[in-house]
């Protein structure tokens, strides 16, 4: 069963990169904003995606999507753990909460 990371942890773990942050939301939100540093998980082949961005399956992983009442989380954090990852965690605040701290998003294409 995955862990749950609060903002706070995970804002930690990626400022001192002990973590790899894989973005959970359906296809096209990915492109249009996303956490900074975040991989996008490709749901038509999650195992090639995920693989790629985070290739050590004992590396610890953060997964998110657009807030809590999301499945998209839960559902890649069940996925990568039925894949072999074993540091898994779920940032079940995801974009929305980030937000609401205050922190900035990534929006590729933005000038």
């Amino acid at each position: 069963m995955p862990s749950i990371i609060t903002h706070d942890e995970l804002v930690v773990r990626l400022a001192d990169g002990t973590i790899v942050l894989l973005d959970a939301q359906a296809p096209g939100w990915f492109e249009r904003e996303h956490l900074p540093g975040a991989h996008r998980i490709d749901w038509d082949d999650v195992e090639h995606s995920v693989g790629t961005a985070v290739p050590d399956r004992a590396t610890p992983v953060a997964v998110y999507c657009w807030n809590a009442t999301c499945t998209g989380s839960e559902i890649a954090a069940a996925e990568l753990e039925h894949l072999g990852y074993r540091n898994v965690y779920r940032y079940v605040g995801g974009k929305q909460d980030w937000t609401d701290h205050g922190a900035p998003l990534t929006t590729p294409g933005a000038s």
